[in-house]
């Protein structure tokens, strides 16, 4: 039997090229398998499976887990997930919204793989800050999470608004009337920044090349359908 550290050694070491090949072409067949009407239900089933397959790669190429990191992550998770349980049954947070039948195993109306999906986009966030905007010239530590937390929050805003077109047409949730309200992206930038910023001032390694490889990937994923959608 291998221990959980005996196998984080075999990934990502013996194998870490091989998962920055294999993970790209996930992302690109599922573009192309979800486009794809006689196949798009298969590929429906897979896209929460895909998710939590993305989580645990992120795990696994996370260096050097301590209690702040651990801290982190469920809180994220948990505050992703109960954010969007309220927001579902209030209207208040995101506007009026319900989930539909693609992501998977729900709990209270909301799929548990959302918890998954903010904990992806916020930690690669955080990391794609450390590694490309680390600020060392501002030695205050919360003067310079709050410019990372800012950015990084704008990011994840930008690419919510990749992502509501191409969850409405493959039925991961729906709006009102299919109107995505401003209300949407002020509260996504409210929360996302919250959630950069933990993890900014937190104090765990954030040097994770997959968490970044992933962010790009989804980003690859929603531009692609977008782009599908106009040519088609």
């Amino acid at each position: 039997m291998f221990s959980f550290n005996q196998l984080q050694n075999i990934v990502t070491i013996r194998y870490r090229a091989l998962f920055f090949i294999i993970l790209p072409l996930m992302y690109f067949v599922g573009i192309i398998g979800l486009q794809v009407p006689s196949v798009q239900g298969f590929f429906k089933f897979f896209s929460s499976i895909n998710l939590w397959v993305s989580l645990g790669l992120i795990w696994i190429f996370q260096e050097q887990k301590n209690n702040a990191f651990y801290l982190f992550a469920a809180v994220t998770f948990l505050v992703g997930y109960w954010i969007e349980v309220l927001g579902v049954h209030t209207g208040l947070i995101f506007g009026v919204y319900w989930y539909g039948d693609t992501l998977g195993v729900q709990c209270l109306k909301v799929p548990l793989v959302l918890g998954a999906n903010w904990l992806i986009l916020v930690y690669g966030a955080v990391v794609l800050m450390a590694r490309y905007l680390p600020l060392k010239g501002i030695k205050t530590t919360w003067i310079r999470a709050v410019i990372q937390s800012g950015i990084g929050a704008a990011l994840l805003v930008l690419l919510d608004i990749l992502i509501e077109p191409v969850a409405i047409h493959f039925d991961f949730w729906h709006w009102q009337s299919e109107i995505v309200p401003l209300q949407n992206y002020i509260a996504w930038f409210v929360i996302a920044f919250v959630l950069v910023y933990l993890g900014c001032v937190s104090t765990f390694t954030k040097s994770n090349p997959m968490a970044l490889l992933i962010l790009v990937l989804q980003g690859c994923f929603f531009v692609g359908h977008t782009l599908l959608f106009q040519l088609l």
